[in-house]
């Protein structure tokens, strides 16, 4: 369980990634069952729950040509199926892993702007217009991009002082992420939909963001 954070899966099972690692002279077979990056939702302190693994390994006692199979599954374990092991031996272990605690600091007091939600990281903004002339009442788009490196999930819209004669609607969001990597690395696109119904020559006032470097 990793409650109290946003999670971003970076590896999960389905990737299948495995190396080999020497220890003592010995290789082993090494996989990364899971890689998340965790972005914390409150201040406080969370536990990350143990994680167990259970092997079962089966050895024939004769030689065979048949290939070594290997399978890692997560979740609930199935049924073992109902086979002749007269000529093999099994060997099981559970292995599990500590608790992990995890504090999380609250971010700085002093100065904190009045428009601060929670985004940390190290972000750039800039704002453009599909369109610099519309008809009255066709539709134009602000296009409002936050790029950078942080805790994208987090971010919420930019708050838009939309000027008199001008209806603003709620921003579709459009992310590009690289999850391999941690901060989450790319850009999220806000595209605010407005109209109006009045002829005339309007200034969109700029938009601000405030975040936590």
């Amino acid at each position: 369980g990793l409650y109290g954070f946003t999670v971003q899966d970076m590896i999960s099972l389905a990737d299948r990634l495995a190396t080999t690692e020497t220890i003592n002279g010995k290789k082993f077979d090494v996989h990364v069952v899971r890689k998340v990056q965790l972005y914390p939702l409150q201040q406080g302190i969370f536990n990350i729950d143990a994680m167990e693994v259970r092997n079962k390994v089966e050895f024939s006692k004769s030689a065979v040509s048949k290939k070594t199979e290997q399978e890692i599954a997560e979740g609930i374990f199935p049924h073992d199926e109902i086979a002749d092991r007269s000529n093999t031996v099994v060997y099981e272990n559970n292995m599990r892993t500590e608790p992990v605690a995890i504090t999380v600091k609250p971010t700085p007091a002093k100065s904190k702007p009045e428009d601060y939600t929670g985004a940390t990281g190290n972000f750039r903004i800039s704002a453009l217009l599909e369109k610099n002339g519309l008809a009255k009442n066709e539709e134009g788009d602000l296009i409002i991009t936050i790029s950078g490196k942080g805790n994208f999930t987090q971010l919420s819209a930019p708050v838009i002082q939309w000027p008199a004669g001008i209806e603003g609607f709620e921003p579709t969001v459009v992310d590009s992420l690289d999850h391999e990597h941690a901060p989450l690395n790319g850009k999220r696109v806000f595209h605010f939909r407005f109209v109006s119904t009045k002829p005339g020559n309007y200034v969109l006032p700029a938009a601000g963001f405030s975040y936590y470097n």
